[in-house]
């Protein structure tokens, strides 16, 4: 009923559980990364289990809300074009970082997370 709409609710669902190729996915990775070479394994464990809750509540949630069936009569509109330029914008923005991710940023989140896992 509004494929643009959705379509951008479906990825940027993903992209907040942190599938790769997006930026979200790169930073749960380094700060997993960063987890196992500290060697503290209760921290890295429940970083984990919190990162693997969120991706299934998040992407559990999304698909009922896209892939259910709609419930009572509702008005259904898809957004206007400068919401979904908007979109366009901000996902591009997304995937950029995630696929092109600064050697300094990386280095950055290496050292925050291991200096948060080792206290």
């Amino acid at each position: 009923l509004m494929p643009a709409t959705s379509s951008f609710m479906l990825v940027s669902a993903l992209i907040m559980a942190g599938t790769p190729p997006a930026f979200m996915f790169t930073t749960k990775f380094l700060a997993i990364k960063a987890g196992v070479d500290s060697g503290n394994i209760v921290a890295l464990l429940l970083l984990v289990f919190g990162v693997a809750v969120a991706g299934v509540g998040i992407v559990t949630k999304i698909s009922k809300i896209i892939l259910g069936s709609p419930q009572g009569h509702l008005n259904h509109i898809e957004a206007p074009l400068t919401n979904l330029i908007a979109c366009t914008i901000l996902l591009a923005i997304t995937l950029y970082l995630g696929l092109a991710l600064p050697e300094c940023f990386e280095r950055l989140t290496h050292v925050v997370v291991t200096h948060l896992l080792e206290k």
